[in-house]
């Protein structure tokens, strides 16, 4: 009896979780594409509780310093990236990820034409999805 209450508990923890947010399919060649600075284009989606950014990136764009609320994890996919994090510089390559704590001042420069930057945001990035993310403007 245990395990149908807990089977029972999981099964309408799941459907309460799918009635707050809808199944989507997503396609990357459909989704809006931002041109955010010269050399760097993004793409994006939100849940509930978590954004992802793509992003395209020529050699020398620069995504100026900021900081925000939420935790990243940016995964190079191609090419690669300076990121300079409190006098600290990293050189990230394809295939390498890094995690950026949340409210950490962070500056990421493009070191190759072509460089895939596949960003993670827990929680959402509000600034994105309400349209007050300005630090590309500095």
């Amino acid at each position: 009896m245990r395990q149908f209450i807990g089977a029972l508990v999981v099964w309408l923890a799941s459907m309460a979780a799918l009635q707050a947010q809808s199944v989507r399919h997503l396609t990357l060649d459909t989704m809006a594409t931002q041109q955010l600075s010269a050399g760097i284009t993004r793409r994006m989606a939100s849940g509930n509780s978590a954004t992802f950014g793509y992003f395209t990136m020529q050699r020398g764009a620069v995504v100026p310093l900021h900081h925000h609320p939420n935790e990243q994890y940016t995964f190079i996919l191609q090419g690669s990236v300076k990121v300079t994090i409190q006098e600290q510089t990293y050189v990230v390559k394809a295939g390498e990820v890094l995690l950026i704590p949340a409210h950490v001042p962070h500056r990421f420069e493009c070191l190759e034409d072509g460089t895939i930057d596949l960003d993670f945001f827990a929680p959402q990035r509000e600034d994105w999805i309400n349209g007050t993310d300005q630090y590309f403007q500095k």
